[in-house]
C-alpha cells in the first residue's frame, strides 16, 4: 500500500516539476500514476486530494535535481536526484 502511494506521489512530483511547480499549472494537467500492476492517468486535483488527506507513512519522492527541487517542491518531499551517481544505491536504501 505504501509503495503504491509513494509511486503515485512520485508521479505527482514529476508532474509538478514539468509544470514549473506553480499551483496554477497543477490545476490544468494530469499525472501518470503507477500502481502495483498498471499505470493510469489521474487529474492533478485527484493527486492533490491524496496529498490533502495523506495516509500515515506517506512518502513523496522527488527525483529532480537539487536546483529544480530548490526552485519549489511539495512540502516534506524527499529529494533524490535521478542524475546523481549514487541514485540507484540511495533508491535501494529507501524503506519500501
Amino acid at each position: 500500500m505504501i509503495r503504491r502511494i509513494a509511486l503515485l506521489l512520485t508521479a505527482f512530483a514529476l508532474l509538478v516539476a514539468a509544470c514549473g511547480g506553480g499551483d496554477d499549472a497543477v490545476d490544468t494537467t494530469t499525472a501518470a500514476v503507477a500502481t502495483a500492476q498498471r499505470i493510469e492517468q489521474v487529474s492533478a486535483q485527484e493527486a492533490a486530494a491524496l496529498l490533502a488527506d495523506a495516509p500515515d507513512g506517506l512518502v513523496v519522492l522527488d527525483v529532480r535535481t537539487l536546483d529544480e527541487f530548490s526552485g519549489g517542491h511539495i512540502a516534506d518531499a524527499t529529494m533524490l536526484d535521478f542524475y546523481a551517481a549514487e541514485f540507484q544505491d540511495r533508491l535501494a536504501g529507501l524503506d519500501r
